[in-house]
């Protein structure tokens, strides 16, 4: 059993640091996912986010806030190279599967880079072609802001329906060219049907949970499960309390439990199949209290979902083979 997760903002946390003039190590840190706790957790590799904060450049237009937004993109891309190139020995990017293979056998782990939302490129898709020269291997249109591509996840009927914009066809159009994985977390539910309707490819969900455990409009129902599924996709498991369980709280309070985790996973296996089923934690863009608070103790999901009936081959499946199946089929 080894541990491939899809989706961290660790990077954020890094530039957060960094903007306040403090220093930071992807080697060791006080945050819930660093090398050393990676290596303790079994881990085979983790996709790194790239989230630039939406919040704006105050005084800016919106190009200059475009531009100032995609400098920080590159920003945290470099921090994310510098980290590797301090614990070669333990870490390398991969860019495919034979990589993350090959970093396997070398007894390295497999570091990968997604993007969390790119209403910033500014309808210039070349700028995919970069990212992806740079490594990135997963890419989300939205983050919970409407931009040029797509509209976001919303508790309103109406901005939820709304589908993909026509640059976001095209967007779907160059991330399948390229062999970018598509991430539709943070889509509209329009959105969502779109992209499974127009890429070519598996499509994913990072980091969502299942709607009908957790109403809220961040997981999927059990029609999107199913689908995600039929395109050979995956939902990644994501730890934020406010996705397993409904508790009236607001957004980062509450306790993350296994119980719950096990819970979701059950009704995903059971409405969209073991192979649907993976992990995205979220670590460090989420709060409130953990059961499973940082990833050298993401390995106390097993014994419960053994205690639960997963056998020791659908674990693999959850924990890293149906990842790698996706990236060797789209990367």
């Amino acid at each position: 059993m080894r541990i491939l997760d899809l989706h961290c903002d660790t990077l954020l946390k890094a530039l957060l640091a960094s903007q306040d003039g403090m220093p930071f190590s992807l080697v060791s840190n006080d945050l819930m996912l660093d090398i050393g706790r990676m290596v303790e957790g079994r881990y085979l590799g983790q996709f790194f986010a790239v989230f630039v904060p939406v919040e704006g450049v105050p005084g800016a237009t919106p190009g200059e806030a475009a531009q100032a937004m995609l400098e920080t993109a590159w920003k945290m891309i470099g921090m994310h190279t510098d980290g590797l190139q301090k614990d070669r020995e333990r870490i390398r990017l991969a860019g495919d599967y034979a990589g993350i293979i090959a970093n396997q056998e070398a007894g390295r782990l497999s570091a990968m880079l997604s993007m969390e939302g790119l209403g910033y490129l500014q309808g210039d898709l070349s700028l995919v072609g970069e990212f992806h020269a740079a490594g990135v291997r997963m890419a989300g249109p939205i983050w919970n802001i409407e931009n040029e591509f797509a509209f976001p996840n919303s508790t309103d009927p109406q901005v939820m329906g709304r589908g993909l914009k026509p640059a976001g066809f095209d967007l779907v159009a160059e991330l399948d060219r390229l062999g970018i994985i598509i991430d539709v977390s943070h889509l509209s539910d329009g959105g969502f049907w779109d992209c499974i309707q127009s890429s070519k490819h598996p499509v994913i969900a990072s980091h969502s949970n299942s709607r009908a455990v957790c109403d809220h409009p961040r997981n999927l129902s059990d029609e999107m499960l199913k689908a995600l599924a039929d395109s050979g996709g995956v939902a990644g498991l994501n730890y934020c309390p406010a996705f397993l369980k409904d508790t009236g709280l607001p957004l980062g309070q509450g306790t993350s439990r296994i119980k719950d985790m096990v819970r979701h996973m059950l009704h995903i296996r059971e409405v969209a199949g073991i192979e649907a089923l993976a992990l995205g934690s979220d670590f460090d863009g989420i709060s409130g209290e953990f059961e499973i608070g940082d990833a050298s103790e993401v390995v106390t999901l097993i014994p419960a979902l053994e205690q639960a009936g997963f056998s020791p081959t659908e674990i693999d499946k959850v924990t890293h083979e149906n990842i790698l199946r996706v990236i060797r089929d789209v990367c």
